[in-house]
């Protein structure tokens, strides 16, 4: 919100709330999703996948430059993922992705660990 509201200061209050919105979608098919209104008049700052939106690598990508096309270049969309390994993997092998490592793991064994 810094960024954003000292580089366009006329920014309105409705455009500085839209930015602190990020939004999920129910399926991988964005073509028939409410979403893309939200994106291309600025109402959302971004996009999260989640596994049931992850299909493959390739349709992915199609998704994020569809959203990309969509969005206004002013303002930037985000686009995420919620992926912390172990449990919560929206991108492994299952789906094309190559499988990482867990944060846990990463954690034990590279000294990130509580002391």
């Amino acid at each position: 919100m810094y960024y954003i509201h000292n580089k366009i200061p006329d920014i309105t209050i409705e455009t500085k709330i839209s930015q602190m919105i990020v939004v999920g979608f129910d399926n991988s098919d964005i073509s028939v999703q409410n979403i893309k209104k939200y994106v291309k008049n600025n109402k959302i700052s971004g996009v999260i996948f989640y596994k049931r939106n992850i299909n493959s690598p390739s349709q992915i990508k199609k998704q994020i430059s569809q959203f990309n096309r969509l969005s206004n270049k002013k303002y930037p969309l985000f686009i995420m993922t919620d992926q912390e390994g172990g449990r919560v993997s929206r991108i492994s092998s299952d789906n094309g992705f190559k499988n990482y490592k867990s944060a846990e793991y990463i954690a034990k064994n590279f000294g990130l660990n509580e002391s």
